[in-house]
């Protein structure tokens, strides 16, 4: 890989870390953002929903318009995403704070969706997968730091504080970015004279791709099982364990176990059946998280949940990866089906989990995690099949 290409590279992996800050710091202020605007547990739900009505925005302008600049996409998304941050800890009205919500939905997955795109047209064939699992690997490196960083920053400044400095890191990170891509943003695409109905034809046959629906659903299925933990763990364990603190260890336990697993998996990568992979790590996954739940002690749960997080961690990068494979002529398309997925999941599933959160406990809204798992380790062992049968 030349210095060229690795420095574009460099510059979209730093973008997926602002595109983890957004997420991640949500998840661990979502306590203290629902207080200061007096947000119960169901309307805390339908804030994260809020962020599905931009993603799915995004998901659709990337089926209907393939010929997009991706790059000038992901440019222009990583700016709105950091003044959104920004944005936040500054009181805003609370219908306003769903506007801002719904605008990083938009421009976080514009760069969780598009980066998958540009990072594997950027890299030799046979070295996509080992890439894409290091760009999702900078996800959780963003997992990693952000909830303790947050917090940290959080008790000697306030929410305010908190927002501004990770609002700003990610403008720098921009700002890098625009001077990697430049040129390429600069370009005009081929534009395809199409009418509405057409571009509708046109999307929808992206689903014609053999493999392509099971990606959709792999995808709803996927989100649902991360998303309930993810927004939900922190405050979980802060109340088991007492203190705050627990609820930012845990944050931080599951997203550094999802970045070892990457930096292992990416290694490895192209050499086992996604089938396979996906229907014994998630399996495992059930187990660990399952048992986590009656064993006694914060510190017990944690271990259980970073045992979990380890076998996950590669759901995502193994759904883009199957997308693209499934539409490899049609790769933004193929990507911004996963995001639709995900986003439909972010608008039926949290707030779902919220109000069983709020009727039963914390407890029970993380527990609806192992439902959706049940379904991805079925969908794997469909995949093995079909991989054996393609190789008979």
């Amino acid at each position: 890989m030349n210095k060229h290409i690795w420095l574009k590279v460099t510059a979209i992996d730093l973008l997926m870390l602002c595109f983890s800050i957004s997420v991640s710091v949500i998840g661990q202020m979502l306590g203290p953002i629902s207080e200061a605007y007096s947000l119960n547990l169901t309307q805390s739900g339908w804030l994260l929903s809020s962020q599905s009505i931009g993603g799915i925005v995004l998901a659709l302008i990337a089926l209907f318009y393939s010929e997009m600049n991706k790059e000038r996409f992901v440019l222009i998304s990583g700016a709105i995403l950091g003044i959104m941050i920004l944005l936040i800890g500054t009181g805003l009205p609370v219908f306003l704070l769903f506007m801002v919500f719904a605008l990083m939905g938009y421009s976080g997955s514009t760069i969780n969706s598009l980066s998958n795109s540009v990072v594997s047209e950027n890299v030799p064939p046979d070295k996509k997968d080992r890439h894409l699992v290091l760009l999702h690997m900078m996800f959780s490196v963003g997992a990693v730091i952000t909830p303790l960083l947050s917090q940290y920053i959080y008790t000697r400044s306030g929410l305010k504080g908190v927002f501004i400095v990770l609002g700003a890191f990610v403008m720098l990170s921009v700002v890098y970015a625009f001077f990697a891509y430049a040129k390429q943003a600069a370009i005009k695409p081929a534009k395809r004279h199409l009418t509405i109905w057409q571009r509708v034809v046109d999307a929808v046959g992206i689903f014609k791709n053999p493999g392509m629906v099971t990606v959709f659903i792999l995808a709803i299925l996927i989100a649902s099982a991360q998303l309930s933990m993810v927004y939900y763990v922190s405050s979980y364990f802060s109340q088991v364990g007492g203190s705050a603190n627990y609820g930012a260890a845990a944050l931080s336990v599951l997203f550094f176990c999802m970045l070892a697993s990457r930096l292992v998996y990416s290694r490895i990568a192209s050499r086992f059946s996604k089938g396979a992979v996906l229907a014994a790590t998630n399996t495992a996954a059930f187990l660990s998280w399952g048992i986590m739940f009656f064993v006694p002690g914060a510190i017990a749960k944690i271990v259980l949940l970073g045992l979990g997080s380890l076998f996950i961690a590669n759901n995502f990068p193994t759904v883009y990866s199957c997308a693209i494979d499934a539409a490899p002529d049609s790769r933004a398309s193929a990507a911004g089906t996963v995001v639709l997925g995900y986003y439909i999941a972010v608008l039926a599933f949290l707030p779902a989990a919220g109000a069983l959160g709020e009727a039963f406990g914390l407890k029970v809204a993380i527990a609806s995690a192992l439902a959706p798992i049940i379904g991805i380790v079925i969908i794997g062992v469909i995949l093995k099949r079909r991989e054996k049968l393609a190789k008979a």
